[in-house]
């Protein structure tokens, strides 16, 4: 078993040595670990976006200017458009041109963070008043936390759900507060996960969400760090209801902690978070507390990272006293590979045993041995809300299709791949020349796409006026019977005639003609067709054509000597060699 995180460990982080020293400019005798991942550390355009979003008007604005030259408001992703009402508010603080076209759409933008944010906030006050009632102390965090105490704008920062603190031994009177109001748990038996976990996700009818959490951290960090987290709390009220958030110190921490970890959706905001944190309250966090508690959490190299990343490209003028602090720290062995996997797509629970197993041994510190590795299936069920058996079940089903469909397809192909590779199969496709097509799978000894009903396809034609293109189907659709009536094809948008397209022994030969292209070799053309789905029992994908293998010829030659290939279909040219 420990062979087996060994070789995870090496496979997916790579080398695990410790990241670059930095040298931070103000402080010459300090220095921090920066690890920047992928996934969880702005881009380029992410920091310019981020500098027009936070800095006074001579560096905001130019930095606005340099992102509008390369980036269009139309196609940002979900993590970057997260940025925009910052962004709008900083724009109008120091002075943007009136007449920019972006700042009505900006504006817009900010007027649909604020009311969002005002209804995630304003459904929670019944949940703090019944917490109240029953003298369960409670702090807002994250998102809730920091647009209370630190944005002070419900514009600025959008949230998609609400995330509330309370003591761990007055969780289970806090999940009957919340299912007596009507919310439902999201995960398996949550009562059971205290003893492993952070925090468990409730569902209102509406599909309003609170994150109850009972841990700051997604890893504990001791009962002296609990004690102080309470005793520092700031209380506040929301909508006459009493609460309280952590102190500038704890959200700093948690910022830190939680803000660099791949997520599907780009979690920038987490510098902005930290930027005015650091900004607002620098004098208020206790430097001293940030670097006793950051190894208990996993967070050396989060911090230390953000203060670089704040001081290099923010301009923040950070504590000479918080630089020589965390320098003073080194990360872990173990931290610097959580810290590796947590900056990667882990998008099974297989993909996340490694990073488990790892959270619970810290989790489990204390304990024998043989309770740490027997409590581990339960830590891992409860991570993943999994059923008692259902990942066993999933990848047992997994291994069995792959031995019955795979494992003949790989002993079937060796006596192909000992007569050599054709070129065509459809396996020597580059993804991003296919569009519109379902993954490969195998067809007795051959590879198989499955179009859907509409598909593009770019292929490679050589020098020449006149073509043939053989699409291979494999006879599992049949031209004269079914697709003569249905099928179009289109060349580069340009519909191609019914008459040029003949099918016999499932295969397609379509006749195109590229005028005015003679002498230009290796062109790219875009085939494209659409025709009505294929339904096939069992199989609920909406299925177009069948492709086993896409060949091209030119039949009118525009080199002088060069031979013409016979237009009758022979073996060799459809039936080519298939490569995974």
């Amino acid at each position: 078993m420990f062979a087996w995180f060994a070789f995870a460990a090496k496979t997916r982080c790579g080398n695990l040595r410790a990241a670059p020293r930095l040298m931070p400019t103000s402080v010459p005798t300090a220095t921090t670990t920066v690890l920047l991942t992928g996934g969880c550390w702005p881009t380029p355009g992410q920091t310019l976006l981020l500098r027009a979003a936070l800095l006074e008007a001579g560096p905001a604005l130019s930095a606005w200017e340099e992102w509008k030259a390369v980036n269009d408001l139309d196609y940002l992703e979900a993590g970057t458009f997260r940025l925009m009402g910052l962004l709008y508010r900083n724009l109008v603080r120091v002075g943007v041109d009136a007449a920019d076209p972006l700042l009505p759409r900006l504006k817009g933008i900010y007027r649909n963070f604020w009311t969002k944010n005002q209804m995630v906030l304003g459904r929670k006050a019944a949940v703090l008043k019944a917490l109240a009632a029953r003298e369960i102390p409670c702090m807002l965090l994250k998102g809730a936390g920091l647009t209370l105490t630190v944005y002070r704008d419900h514009g600025v920062r959008p949230m998609d759900d609400f995330d509330l603190l309370v003591p761990l031994s007055r969780v289970g009177e806090a999940m009957d507060v919340l299912e007596g109001l009507g919310w439902h748990s999201q995960v398996h038996s949550p009562r059971d996960l205290p003893a492993s976990i952070h925090a468990c996700s409730f569902k209102d009818d509406s599909n309003a969400a609170i994150d109850l959490h009972w841990r700051l951290c997604h890893l504990p960090a001791g009962k002296d760090f609990d004690r102080t987290l309470w005793e520092g709390r700031q209380s506040l009220e929301l909508h006459g209801e009493p609460a309280g958030v952590p102190c500038a110190t704890d959200q700093f921490l948690h910022t830190c902690a939680h803000g660099p970890q791949y997520k599907s959706v780009s979690p920038v905001r987490w510098i902005a978070d930290a930027y005015f944190l650091v900004q607002q309250a620098g004098r208020q966090i206790d430097w001293r507390r940030v670097a006793e508690h950051a190894p208990a959490i996993g967070a050396v190299q989060g911090v230390q990272g953000t203060l670089d990343y704040l001081q290099k490209h923010l301009e923040v003028e950070v504590p000479a006293e918080a630089f020589r602090r965390m320098g003073e720290l080194r990360p872990t062995f173990q931290e610097r590979w959580e810290a590796r996997l947590l900056g990667r797509s882990l998008p099974s629970p297989l993909h996340r045993m490694p990073l488990d197993f790892s959270h619970h041994l810290r989790c489990a510190r204390g304990h024998g041995l043989w309770r740490q590795l027997s409590g581990f299936p339960v830590y891992f069920r409860h991570a993943n809300n999994l059923l008692p058996g259902q990942f066993t079940s999933h990848y047992r089903a997994q291994a069995a299709y792959w031995f019955r469909n795979w494992l003949p397809w790989y002993v079937r192909r060796i006596p192909r791949l000992l007569r050599g590779r054709e070129v065509g199969s459809v396996g020597r496709f580059e993804e991003a020349d296919l569009k519109g097509f379902y993954p490969l799978e195998p067809y007795v000894d051959r590879l198989l796409r499955w179009s859907r009903p509409e598909a593009r396809v770019r292929l490679t034609f050589p020098a020449g006026l006149s073509f043939k293109v053989w699409i291979d189907m494999g006879r599992l659709r049949a031209w004269a019977s079914d697709l003569s009536a249905h099928l179009q094809f289109c060349v580069d948008g340009v519909p191609l005639p019914q008459s040029s397209v003949k099918g016999k022994q499932g295969v397609l030969a379509l006749s195109i003609n590229l005028s005015g292209a003679e002498g230009q070799d290796g062109r790219t053309v875009e085939l494209s067709w659409t025709c009505l789905p294929h339904v096939v029992a069992g199989d609920a994908r909406a299925l177009g054509l069948p492709v086993l293998s896409m060949e091209v010829a030119a039949v009118r030659p525009s080199k002088p000597g060069t031979k013409a290939p016979d237009d009758a279909l022979s073996g060799a040219q459809v039936k080519p060699a298939d490569a995974p």
